[in-house]
């Protein structure tokens, strides 16, 4: 299995599970403070996670604030970072809940350059991926941050949505390292913005 396809498995099994509340405001703009040195190192066998392991001192890839923001024409999700993933192979998700589904936002930066950017939506257990003209994901290395621009069309043009954020980084042949940006007390459990009204 290549890393591309290691890495998407794992995203496949967080995003099956149930997802809870980060709070009850609604807003059209709302953001959160991550925690740091919240990494995961997950164990991989197969395409199953078989382990987790804390990696305090990993910066790349470590979430420390992520933005939403619900406009007229799309739903914008800035997340910072204390570092990014090294350019070997990595993706930044984009969960959304909306009134009528789910969906995932994926930009994937390629090993070698380049990405590929994939709107994802998850009726139950299965996903189908969606035409979505203008979905937009950029890095600034820099600064240590991924801006991504989902078009409301895409979504069903929703009165509301709730994000998460995750990063996931390969690490190997048998490790991919991971964090959620909201929280989360393991990478299982994907916790949810309060509802961000269109604004």
């Amino acid at each position: 299995m290549g890393n591309l396809h290691r890495l998407l498995s794992v995203i496949g099994l967080s995003a099956a599970l149930l997802l809870s509340s980060a709070g009850v405001a609604e807003a059209d703009t709302w953001s959160h403070a991550d925690a740091t040195g919240d990494v995961l190192d997950l164990a991989l066998f197969d395409g199953d996670v078989t382990g987790t392991t804390p990696a305090p001192d990993r910066a790349e890839g470590d979430i420390q604030a992520v933005v939403v923001k619900h406009t007229r024409r799309d739903v914008r999700v800035r997340t910072a970072m204390r570092a990014l993933p090294a350019a070997r192979g990595w993706v930044t998700v984009g969960h959304v809940v909306t009134p009528r589904g789910r969906y995932e936002a994926r930009a994937i930066w390629l090993v070698k350059g380049g990405r590929v950017l994939v709107l994802v939506r998850k009726p139950g257990r299965k996903e189908t991926v969606r035409r979505c003209d203008g979905l937009r994901g950029v890095y600034d290395r820099s600064a240590a941050t991924v801006a991504m621009r989902i078009p409301r069309s895409c979504l069903g043009n929703p009165r509301w949505v709730r994000v998460n954020v995750s990063v996931y980084d390969w690490n190997g042949d048998s490790s991919t390292l991971a964090d959620d940006g909201m929280d989360a007390t393991g990478w299982e459990q994907q916790v949810l913005s309060p509802k961000v009204r269109r604004g």
